[in-house]
């Protein structure tokens, strides 16, 4: 071998071979690596498509059905249906209208035998015999719904134990072409039109799975050629996803060319790796950073699985999982014998009356500023969470006193019953508090949350609005109330129980019967006399109120009626007044009983005037305009305003009795009972006072200017006492005598 051919060798060998093997194994490795990549990359983008067609067909399921119930879950199609057979209504909103509104294909009304008595195809009014073309394939779907509704699901969701209309929702063939078809009964949406299972009329409605709506997808969803067919056949690069029947079966099937955005890659830089070493170098570089890039966006997106795992959606908050964790952590760190650790279990006060009379919208949005005003109220510590609906809790650790919690529970309540403005309007809620406290000699979360739950039942019963820190004597109280609960309800079945009594309220200065106040008695047959102040707030609670009430109501009237021109006082409840019936219900007692309304007075509480919804202001504007007297109760202990005062037109205000019974020991209910008199005395309302037990009392009250008095002192044993004291007092000479003892005698023979 020559020495130039040596050289050349030797070159070869030496530089150029290992250059050559570095080119030939870089372009390997980045061409295997780009193989790799685009692969990977084309996989996730077909996953991510494929999600988001099946999301998207399931949405337009769920959509179609949700349209469907707009008319059908409707009191005007049951009368229309149902009751008249109004052939130009089903026509105009049953057939027609779904074709011009919401572009459903298909729409047919079955007869509680199932037989056509409608139908509309393609914006088309038609015979209905056509449905025989189709009936094998809807009937059985028909059947299947009459026979859920049979099970309870129509009489659940008529009866409001379910919010749902029940509903058969499938995928089916028709004249070849697939569609999505649901069902649904012709039913009541308010509840007023009582239905039975068997008898309702069937409305069924289909939209096909066409072109439209493939065009619309492949806007919404930058697919390209989106297209549905009845076959899995697919054509060039093209890829399915099976849509399926209710029982998994294939019958259709949505065909798209997906997007492959590692192939567009491949396809650019493969000639730059053949051209040149330099431009494979920097080939790698850009894959390296674009496959960063897609690591960084799966990173983030798993962080955000993540947090929606662990995240209330609507507040941003943790939700109950991260919530549970939290407060397992925080009791594994509770030392002994140091600092504590408190669990607060929030529930909002009158939020469902928020939903109720502004929507669920306006619901949401108090909760989101519920969140937003109480998170800034606790330390960055504290865990703070939504469990749902309007439940939150906080966990909070390093208490060293139960002073601080009871200054966080105070921010708390002070910072919600503010008035929240929300599109819909302003709404007034509280928020009630139970909270139980963990040392290092008690670390379970179960009895942590059981005690805090027994507490927000207390904080809940004693009026709302307020906090409660489990105490042990808890667990007893919440025990007597669930046993005279149950005691109550088998009072009720027992009729010989509750009896009602009726109090004197006595006018000028105890000389003249203005009347009497109606009150439910309950003799036990084990424990004796109950206490109404014991078991009325148990029967609110509970929602036996009004059972309870509508005993005083009819037997009070029935008094009443016997002795025309005598005031007949009677006390009520929120429940009653929110109840939109009350009113019809007082009434007719009223004319079953011959009672006169001028001679009847309702009683409120001054929390429940403050708290007065929308039906309960209603309906104490109408007894006002009907002639019934409102009297105000209790006044003192809450925080009515003159306008509310003004507003309500109330007749008769009363002295909280825990005022008189306070007024020899302190100078404050003095100062109250003189500034309600003159209140009273501004706007023109008469002033009572209740809980009069003594005569220095009754003497005490009209110096001060009350008109009228309820109390022990005017029963017949207290008469005889005053009459007593008044004979031994030389230098008392009243001009009136008291009341007559038969008088008062009278309306306890009455009861």
């Amino acid at each position: 071998m020559g020495a130039v051919a040596q050289k050349r060798w030797q070159f070869f060998s030496g530089v150029l071979a290992p250059i050559l093997l570095a080119i030939v194994g870089t372009l390997l490795t980045v061409g295997s690596f780009i193989v790799w990549s685009t692969s990977r990359n084309d996989d996730a983008a077909l996953s991510r498509q494929t999600s988001l067609v099946t999301h998207i067909l399931n949405d337009q399921q769920n959509l179609v059905a949700s349209e469907q119930e707009d008319v059908a879950a409707w009191d005007d199609a049951v009368e229309a249906v149902q009751l008249n057979f109004d052939l130009d209504w089903i026509e105009h909103n049953l057939g027609l209208g779904m074709y011009d509104y919401f572009g459903h294909n298909r729409s047919y009304l079955l007869n509680p035998q199932l037989r056509p008595v409608y139908a509309m195809r393609d914006g088309v009014t038609v015979d209905p015999k056509v449905f025989e073309t189709e009936r094998d394939t809807l009937e059985p779907l028909a059947q299947r719904l009459r026979e859920i509704n049979w099970r309870g699901a129509l009489a659940a969701y008529i009866n409001g134990a379910s919010n749902k209309v029940p509903n058969i929702l499938d995928v089916v063939l028709i004249e070849g072409q697939p569609a999505i078809v649901s069902l649904m009964p012709i039913v009541t949406d308010s509840g007023d039109i009582e239905q039975g299972p068997g008898l309702e009329y069937i409305h069924i409605t289909a939209q096909f799975l066409d072109a439209e709506l493939a065009a619309e997808m492949t806007d919404l969803l930058l697919l390209e050629g989106a297209r549905f067919s009845t076959t899995a056949d697919v054509t060039g690069d093209e890829t399915t996803h099976a849509i399926r029947n209710l029982v998994g079966q294939p019958i259709a099937y949505f065909a798209w060319k997906p997007d492959r955005p590692g192939a567009r890659i491949y396809s650019e830089t493969a000639p730059a790796i053949g051209g040149a070493v330099i431009m494979a170098a920097v080939i790698i570089t850009i894959l390296v950073l674009r496959l960063r890039r897609s690591t960084a966006q799966l990173e983030a997106g798993r962080a955000s699985a993540q947090h929606l795992a662990y995240h209330d959606a609507l507040t941003g908050l943790g939700n109950r999982v991260m919530f549970e964790e939290r407060m397992r952590g925080a009791i594994e760190r509770i030392k002994p014998n140091g600092e504590k650790t408190a669990l607060l279990l929030l529930d909002l006060d009158r939020f469902k009356q928020v939903n109720d009379t502004l929507g669920h919208e306006a619901g949401d949005e108090l909760i989101i500023q519920v969140a937003q005003r109480i998170r800034p109220l606790v330390r960055d510590a504290d865990s703070l969470a939504r469990l749902g609906g309007d439940e939150f809790a906080i966990v909070a650790e390093n208490i060293t006193s139960n002073s601080d919690i009871a200054a966080l529970c105070n921010r708390i309540v002070q910072g919600i019953r503010k008035p929240f403005d929300l599109k819909a309007g302003q709404a007034f809620v509280g928020v009630s508090i139970g909270v139980s406290i963990a040392d290092g000699n008690q670390a379970d979360s179960a009895e942590l949350t059981r005690k805090a739950d027994i507490a927000l039942y207390e904080a809940k019963g004693g009026g709302r609005n307020q906090y409660k820190i489990f105490e042990d004597r808890m667990n007893d109280v919440v025990q007597r109330r669930l046993s005279i609960e149950a005691d109550l309800r088998a009072a009720l079945l027992a009729e010989d129980q509750l009896s009602v009594t009726y109090a004197p309220i006595i006018r000028n200065e105890g000389s003249e019967l203005l009347g009497v106040e109606a009150k439910i008695n309950w003799h036990h047959p084990e424990l004796g006399d109950i206490d109404s102040d014991v078991f009325l707030p148990i029967a609110e609670t509970s929602g036996l109120i009004e059972i309870v009430c509508d005993i005083v109501l009819r037997d009070a009237f029935m008094v009443g009626a016997q002795s025309p021109g005598k005031l007949m006082a009677v006390r009520v409840f929120s429940a009653q007044l929110r109840n939109p019936n009350f009113f019809d219900k007082v009434f007719s007692l009223i004319g079953t009983t011959n009672m006169r309304p001028g001679d009847l007075e309702l009683e409120i509480g001054e929390k429940m005037l403050s708290e007065a919804e929308e039906i309960a202001s209603t309906n104490l504007r109408k007894f006002r305009q009907a002639g019934i007297r409102i009297a105000l109760g209790d006044f003192g202990t809450g925080f009515t305003s003159l306008r509310l005062l003004q507003q309500f037109q109330v007749d008769r205000i009363k002295i909280d009795r825990s005022f008189i019974a306070e007024l020899a020991q302190s100078p404050d209910p003095e100062a109250i009972t003189h500034a309600v008199v003159w209140l009273a005395r501004a706007i023109g309302v008469e002033v009572s006072a209740d809980g009069v037990d003594t005569v220095e009392q009754k003497e005490f009250l009209t110096r001060m200017g009350c008109m009228s008095f309820q109390g022990e002192l005017f029963s017949p044993s207290g008469q005889a006492a005053w009459l007593r004291v008044a004979a031994r007092d030389e230098e008392a000479k009243p001009t009136q005598s008291p009341v007559e003892l038969k008088d008062i005698e009278m309306w306890d023979n009455a009861s």
